[in-house]
Order: C-alpha cells, then sequence, then structure tokens
C-alpha cells in the first residue's frame, strides 16, 4: 500500500486516558462505582464541583455519593464531568469541595 502523505512526519496516537471527560449519559452507567468530578453550572446544595461515586443512573438523574452526602444531578445541570484516576485518591490528591 502507498503511503497517502507524503514526505516524512510523525504520527501520534492517544487515547482518553485516565481523566477522561464525559459527554454522555451512557458514559456514567459505563463506569457506576467510578468517581468523577463535575462542574455545574448552577450550585447544588452550595456546590458548583462535586467529585463523587457514581451509585446509579435513573434517566439523565446521575446519583453521586461524596462521603456522607448524595446528590441527584441532573445530565443538563453538568458544564464539565471527567474520571478522576482512582490513583489520586490513594495519595489524597483531590477533592470536590
Amino acid at each position: 500500500m502507498e503511503d497517502p502523505i507524503q514526505g516524512n512526519y510523525h504520527l501520534e496516537i492517544s487515547s482518553p486516558g485516565a481523566e477522561r471527560p464525559f459527554f454522555k449519559v451512557s458514559q456514567f452507567e459505563q463506569f457506576i462505582g467510578s468517581t468523577v468530578l463535575v462542574n455545574l453550572f448552577k450550585a447544588i446544595d452550595a456546590r458548583r464541583k462535586i467529585t463523587g461515586l457514581i451509585m446509579k443512573v435513573e434517566g439523565d438523574i446521575i446519583t453521586l455519593q461524596d462521603g456522607d452526602q448524595v446528590y441527584e444531578v441532573p445530565f443538563d445541570a453538568m458544564s464539565k464531568a471527567r474520571l478522576v484516576p482512582e490513583y489520586l485518591f490513594e495519595k489524597g490528591g483531590r477533592s470536590g469541595k
């Protein structure tokens, strides 16, 4: 097969990695039991950021647990959400508060 690109080049391949962003409700369903960091358009219980364990997904409501607190967050209330790698918790590196 002939190379479609003329000349020398470097091919770089990347993956979403450990801190993968979430763009769909189905991603939350896929990662139930994992921890996410969620930024909100407007505060829920005086919080604009929540770092919590994904407990369940019902429709477009994602239930997150942060310690003793449980938050039911509508997907459309999230401005940004991403998976938080476990190694950051083992070292005490992140907090959503």
